[in-house]
């Protein structure tokens, strides 16, 4: 006998989800356990498996739509089965089915629209395209009968934007001024949301100090030379997890009435994406070499910007680095990843003119680190003997074989 099946809950924060990628199609048969559409909840990516067997009558939500957890999400049962009152609401043995079912059918469903009529274009692109309010419709790919990708959705918008920016009116023209709106959804919200809480809640306090970076490059060159490539990033993780060790209060977190100070050293790095900011965390940095961490943050940092990143990826650091050198930024202010106590952000590589012991000038590579941390479990003296003893590892990086 048909039934709905509704979108599982998955972790105990999961509230909703997005439609990334279906695995199957309507009339697909289907067995219990299998992977059967890939969901994106806040955090990361989720495989979502079929809590039964039988063949999929119809699916319920298209790719790029918000599933809320518990509702229906696709119709499951024997081929050939009448499932017209199921889908209609009028089957009171479905008490979860809203009556505005109609509104959860695919628009292809609704329109008539054939299979060969359908419009081929990434899960991603379909995405992009409903958060910008673009009928997807009206989009072509790049060659005829491609995919629509995400290209096509940007250059699509920057037709749209560019005559806006070149004719945008005055102030008192009364004619509307082209703007666009992005709706606060996903990873989006969540960084809002953290980001919020951490500004409005936790005091922070920040120390700032430059570093000299001749080793640091010596040692990163010479490992270039025997054929292993790490990035400064990768050296300052396994630096920071040394400093952790010698100060180990700057690993912990507050909770309300007491501050847990936490025994795995696991080092997040924010990691730019198209679905905004992520924090891949390498666990137990401690443990591990330059090399083996360098491995292991490239892995992760190239599966968050492919949206194929986990739970496991991003979950249970103790303490976040932010590098923004790349960009040219000098030194900036993070802003604490709550619950943890600090965060450290890492500047350009620069060469500034210094004078020696003894007075002579010289041409060093220097970088600014500037840590945030929260003033309720730390204060300002500790904070700098951790910085403090930050810098002298980068410094003198052999101090990392000790």
């Amino acid at each position: 006998m048909a039934k709905v099946i509704n979108l599982p809950k998955i972790g105990v924060n999961m509230t909703e989800a997005v439609v990334v990628e279906w695995l199957v199609s309507e009339g697909d048969e289907i067995t219990l356990d299998q992977h059967i559409v890939t969901m994106e909840t806040d955090k990361a990516a989720q495989d979502i498996y079929s809590s039964d067997s039988g063949v999929i009558l119809k699916i319920l939500r298209e790719e790029g739509e918000t599933v809320i957890c518990q509702e229906p999400f696709y119709v499951i049962g024997e081929p050939g089965e009448d499932i017209s009152l199921l889908i209609s609401g009028k089957n009171e043995s479905v008490k979860k089915l809203p009556s505005q079912l109609k509104s959860l059918v695919p628009k292809s469903s609704i329109q008539g629209e054939t299979p060969s009529q359908r419009i081929k274009i990434s899960p991603l692109a379909k995405k992009m395209a409903k958060e910008n309010g673009i009928d997807y419709h009206v989009l072509s790919p790049a060659s005829p009968g491609a995919r629509i990708t995400e290209k096509d959705v940007e250059g699509y918008l920057q037709g749209l934007a560019l005559p806006q920016i070149q004719t945008k009116p005055g102030l008192d023209s009364g004619e509307p001024a082209g703007d666009r709106e992005l709706p606060l959804t996903g990873i989006r919200r969540t960084i809002s949301d953290r980001m919020t809480v951490s500004a409005s809640s936790i005091p922070r306090a920040v120390l700032n100090l430059r570093v000299t970076a001749e080793e640091l490059l010596r040692w990163k060159e010479k490992s270039a030379e025997n054929g292993n490539k790490i990035g400064i990033t990768d050296i300052i993780i396994k630096a920071v997890s040394k400093a952790i060790q010698r100060h180990p209060l700057i690993n912990a977190r507050f909770d309300g009435n007491k501050i847990t100070i936490l025994h795995d050293i696991n080092i997040g790095v924010a990691v730019d994406t198209e679905r905004g900011l992520m924090v891949p965390v390498v666990h137990h940095a401690d443990q591990k070499g330059v090399l083996e961490i360098s491995r292991e943050l490239r892995q992760k940092a190239a599966r968050a910007r492919s949206s194929q990143i986990q739970n496991d990826d991003i979950n249970y650091g103790t303490f976040t680095i932010t590098n923004m050198g790349m960009l040219g930024i000098e030194q900036f202010i993070p802003i604490i990843n709550p619950p943890q106590c600090a965060i450290l952000a890492v500047g350009s590589i620069e060469k500034e003119v210094v004078v020696d012991d003894n007075d002579q000038f010289q041409v060093q590579r220097r970088f600014w680190l500037s840590l945030a941390f929260d003033h309720r479990i730390i204060d300002g003296a500790p904070a700098g003997k951790f910085l403090s003893e930050l810098k002298k590892i980068l410094e003198w990086p052999i101090l990392l074989a000790e």
